[in-house]
This record gives C-alpha cells, structure tokens and sequence, in this order.
C-alpha cells in the first residue's frame, strides 16, 4: 500500500452544534511517503449549505473536491464552514480520501463525521417553558417572575417570518432573561438555553426579508 498509514483525517475542534449554527470543520491530511497525489471528496448532508472554503475547491451540489499534490512530510489542511439549517436532527458529513496509482484515483478511506442538533427553535422554546414551568419556588417574588418570564416566551410567533415579527421575538426572549437573571433560585442551565433560543432568532433575523 503506497500510502498506508500515512495519512490521517481530523475531526473538528470541540464544538456544540445548535440549530442554524455554522459548524467549522477542518481536514488535516498528513503524508510520511514519496510524493503523491490525492483528491479529497466532501459529501455535505441534505439542507445544508456551505461557505469560506479553503483552499479554493471545486464545488457541485453537495460536494466539495480538492486536489493536491503532497511532497514527503507535507501536511495539508482542508476547511469549510457547515451551516445548519433550523431542524433538530442528525447531520452527516462524509470524507472520501483517494490517492493517484497511475492517472488512476484510488479509493483510501471513507470517513463520516455526524453532528447531532438537539433542538429546532420551536423545540426549544417550549423546553425553557417547560423548565421554567417546573421550578419550584418558596417566594412570591420569584414566582411572578417566572410567570412574567413564561408568558413572554409564550407570545413568541415561531412562525415569523419577518424582521420586524423576528425582532418582537427577540424582545420576548431578553425580556424573559431579565425576569430570569433577577430569580433568588438557580436557573443557569436556562440561562444558557435562553442564550442558545437568542443566538437562534438573531440568525433567524438576519436571514429574512424586510
């Protein structure tokens, strides 16, 4: 085998994908033998799109190619940002790695990589209410706050589809994290998945139309 353990795939750096996330992943490709010519084929998952490829690649509907020759030693890096539309679910990468055998390109190895989105947006709205909903509370304070909270998460139009409806949501949803950021109680954990529903319809926002 020309190329036998001679080159390795790298899996992104950690990242926790959300929905409408742009998922940074990077391809690292190491060559210890005699020069040698090798495609990279990338297989992006039904829905999605992507942007800032690098180096410059061919690109045909769901699939990235590059080219490149390695010289002994030489380390090459391949790179694309993977952006996720708003629907939970399994997404699937797959890497096809192929190395020239004269003019011919053969197959080396494939390599799936699946990120997993727990949540769409509507799914995680009406997690934080379910978790607001189930606090338990020893003060009337807190408990007014949580209602307020619920009711501005409960007037979010999941359905809008423009800015000045997306814009509204974004009020509910910073409104509802004050309520909650003054609680007497632990909410972290909603705290951050109130900032994870924010960082969603900010995305959502800059998507739409006017």
């Amino acid at each position: 085998d020309l190329i036998s353990n001679s080159i390795g795939y790298a899996i992104p750096a950690d990242h926790y994908p959300t929905a409408l996330d742009s998922i940074p992943v990077k391809i690292n490709v190491n060559n210890s033998t005699e020069r040698v010519d090798i495609k990279v084929i990338e297989t992006t998952p039904y829905g999605t799109s992507v942007d800032s490829i690098s180096p410059n690649a061919s690109v045909s509907g769901d699939t990235i190619t590059w080219q490149k020759n390695l010289n002994i030693n030489e380390k090459a890096a391949f790179r694309y940002y993977l952006n996720i539309p708003d629907v939970s679910g399994d997404y699937t990468t797959n890497t096809e790695l192929r190395y020239s055998n004269n003019g011919d390109y053969r197959l080396y190895g494939n390599y799936d990589l699946t990120f997993n989105i727990q949540n769409n947006s509507g799914e995680l709205l009406q997690t934080v209410i379910s978790k607001l909903r189930g606090l338990t509370v020893t003060s009337t304070s807190d408990a007014d706050r949580i209602t307020k909270a619920t009711e501005d998460l409960s007037a979010i139009n999941v359905n809008a589809l423009k800015r000045k409806e997306a814009e509204q949501n974004i009020r509910l949803i910073t409104n509802a994290a004050d309520e909650i950021r003054k609680l007497t109680i632990d909410a972290s954990g909603i705290r951050l998945q109130l900032d994870e529903l924010l960082k969603i319809w900010e995305k959502k926002w800059y998507l739409m139309e006017e």
